[in-house]
């Protein structure tokens, strides 16, 4: 199970997840391997949630696309990667049931536009939607009950438009999630960030382990790796 906290404002969007543990071979010591996929074909970042197969197979046809049309593509390579998992007999309830965000670069002549947008077949019968302020996949134990008292104590819109704040509620929310879900949800939280920054669109990913945020949380360490910019 995972954790994904998305963003979209007018000037920067966000996905924000936790890590994969996994062991290689015989080491002993775990890998922790990203959940955040770099799409350098459409400058942007995706995540998900469900089924770990249908959203590894999502994620590489999507990396390696020829993208023209976001939506038609998207969507297609969306409903392709369903049927492979038919054909493979996986479960088609954990696969409706999965999702994927994304953030991304929208070239429109010589505008660029930062936006955001998720697909599932339960939640958007298979097409793409956009959204504003957060939207949260939540880890399997949050009932609606506690997603409902979660959201009345934050601001899911969180229209301010300023990085660093959004950033701080994403690592509260982030925090508080995380530790009520210790089975689900790991403790280091990536986040994958693209802003306007003058005349350019930058990318990049932050990571941030979540009890060293805890123990000083105006003073904690951050690893950061820069993923480029286009200038427009």
């Amino acid at each position: 199970m995972t954790l994904v906290i998305n963003y979209m404002s007018e000037n920067f969007s966000l996905i924000a997840s936790d890590t994969k543990v996994t062991f290689k071979d015989n080491i002993i010591e775990p890998y922790f391997e990203s959940k955040i996929i770099s799409l350098d074909n459409i400058f942007g970042w995706t995540s998900g949630m469900g089924l770990g197969n249908f959203l590894e197979i999502f994620k590489e046809k999507l990396s390696k696309a020829n993208i023209s049309n976001i939506k038609e593509d998207i969507e297609k390579i969306f409903f392709d990667s369903k049927s492979k998992m038919i054909e493979w007999e996986m479960s088609e309830k954990e696969i409706d049931d999965s999702a994927v965000s994304l953030a991304m670069i929208l070239k429109n002549d010589s505008i660029l536009d930062i936006f955001s947008c998720y697909i599932s077949n339960t939640y958007t019968d298979g097409k793409l939607k956009l959204f504003n302020g957060f939207l949260i996949f939540y880890p399997s134990n949050y009932t609606q009950i506690d997603v409902d008292e979660f959201q009345n104590r934050y601001d899911m819109l969180n229209q301010e438009c300023n990085l660093n704040k959004v950033i701080n509620q994403t690592l509260e929310m982030f925090n508080e999630i995380s530790t009520n879900s210790p089975s689900n949800v790991g403790r280091d939280c990536e986040i994958g960030l693209l802003y306007f920054d003058d005349n350019k669109v930058c990318k990049k990913l932050i990571r941030i382990n979540m009890d060293d945020y805890e123990l000083d949380k105006d003073n904690y360490n951050i690893e950061v790796n820069d993923y480029g910019s286009i200038t427009f």
